[in-house]
């Protein structure tokens, strides 16, 4: 009784209210949606330049170990440094 009574009276109250609290929620609502889609286009925007920061990374790796490799071939087949690994020392004389 004291609810019916209650809602019969201040019917108008609570329809301001309610038409308040819709417009009080509307801009949180929106705001929400923005923030999560930002937030999904920040994500892959960082992926994608980690991506090719990462593949950058890769080819600059790749090129130092190809130099590296080929020093590595260079001194084995260098006839200087092989003549050098062939010396025999013998009683503190050097021999070839």
């Amino acid at each position: 009784m004291f609810s019916l009574h209650f809602l019969r009276k201040h019917r108008i109250l609570l329809t301001w209210l309610l038409s308040y609290l819709v417009i009080l929620m509307l801009p949180l609502v929106i705001t929400t949606l923005i923030y999560t889609q930002t937030a999904k286009v920040l994500e892959k925007q960082i992926s994608k330049s980690n991506t090719i920061f990462l593949s950058r990374l890769q080819k600059e790796m790749d090129a130092v170990t190809q130099e590296v490799t080929r020093l590595c071939n260079q001194i084995a087949f260098d006839p200087k440094v092989n003549q050098l690994l062939s010396v025999k020392q013998i009683g503190g004389q050097v021999s070839l």
